[in-house]
Order: C-alpha cells, then structure tokens, then sequence
C-alpha cells in the first residue's frame, strides 16, 4: 500500500473513532506540517513522545536550546506526535499515531523518543534508527531516540547533514548541547 493511500485509510478511521479525545490527529498534524513545509522548503521531523517520557521532554530541550534552535527552525517543520500515553494522560494521544508509528518504523519494541524526518511527498527518508552502513531505511536497528552517548549523536547529526542544510558551526554546536544532556 502506497503512503497516501495509507494516510487517508488512517483519517477514515480516526474520524469514525476518536475516543473523545482533545488532542488533533496524527494525520492532521502531519498534514499540516507538510503544508507549512512546502511552503518553506523544509522538510518535517516528526517525534513521537509522551508525557511521562523524560528522554523525550530532553531532546525536546535541546532542540530548542537557544544555541541551536534556529537551525533545526531553518531546517524542519517539527511536529510532535504523542503515543503510549498513560491512562491518566490519554487524552494527549494524537488518534492515529500508534499507526503512523508503525508506518514510519516503529514497533511495540521501539521505545521513544523516536523520530522520522519526511520530504515534501511524506515519504520517510531517515530516522532515529540507527542501522549497519547501507541498509535501507526499514531495516531493523537501535532506536537512538534522544541521542546522548557519542556513537548515537553521530549517528543523529549524519541524519542531520543528509536531510538538512547544516554548517560546521551548527553541527559543533548542536554536539556540544547534546553532549551536554543531564541523565
């Protein structure tokens, strides 16, 4: 099945079942991060977190550290896709999330933070899973999520330099704030 065809069958099926919940759909979110996107020419990273996930409120920080926002700002429409919520919190949850998780690589086994960054058709052309050298992109690998160890941000700023527009001044700062994460 196609992307778009797999997007639509997903808005179908939020909108005979959304559970009561406040939050906007996956699908909607997307959908408006790719508008805004194309409009920039940028491409979208998508996150998928939670609020109970401390890695994931981390690299929300350090991406908006204001050392080196406004590369990622330059770079990306970022859009921030909640899943796995508690029951507590379930009302956070974008309806159809779990699914586009799925989509983009994730499993019942991929913890979050997990990101996947799409060009201007949607399509996914990296993501936080960090692979051997020449798999393709829906080969199985360690999920970096928030990178914070050395091997995973290296990993995180390849993805960053294949995808985005990033120079060495960023690159070196961007380190330096991962690098600088609190466990």
């Amino acid at each position: 099945m196609q992307y778009p065809s797999l997007l639509i069958l997903i808005s179908f099926l939020i909108s005979i079942n959304v559970n009561g919940q406040n939050a906007k759909s996956a699908v909607e979110l997307i959908n408006a991060a790719q508008v805004k996107a194309a409009k920039t020419n940028k491409k979208v990273m998508v996150k998928y977190t939670a609020t109970w996930c401390g890695y994931c409120h981390k690299m929300d920080t350090a991406m908006a550290d204001k050392s080196v926002a406004k590369y990622f700002n330059k770079n990306y429409v970022v859009v921030r896709i909640h899943i796995k919520e508690n029951k507590k919190n379930k009302k956070f949850e974008n309806a159809g999330g779990d699914s586009l998780f799925i989509v983009h690589g994730g499993s019942d086994y991929t913890g979050i933070p997990y990101w996947v960054v799409l060009d201007t058709n949607s399509k996914a052309i990296a993501n936080s899973k960090k692979k051997a050298k020449g798999l393709p992109l829906d080969a199985d690998g360690e999920n970096v999520g928030c990178p914070i160890k050395y091997e995973e941000i290296t990993y995180f700023i390849s993805v960053l330099q294949a995808t985005g527009n990033f120079n060495t001044t960023a690159i070196e700062k961007i380190k330096k704030v991962f690098l600088g994460i609190k466990l």
